[in-house]
């Protein structure tokens, strides 16, 4: 994804990210919820503000 942990944190904590499991003082990730969340940010362009916004 490149993708810092701290950005993923971020987004966490805005509620902006993928979902997200907290297991203790980790959050964990389905790589499924991965890729359903980077496909709904797709754009053709920096123009296109597809269905996110």
């Amino acid at each position: 994804m490149r993708l810092g942990e701290s950005t993923l944190a971020k987004l966490f904590i805005s509620g902006d990210g993928p979902p997200a499991i907290k297991v203790g003082r980790s959050v964990r990730y389905a790589s499924g919820d991965l890729d359903t969340w980077m496909g709904s940010r797709r754009r053709r362009s920096t123009s296109d503000v597809g269905s996110a916004a």
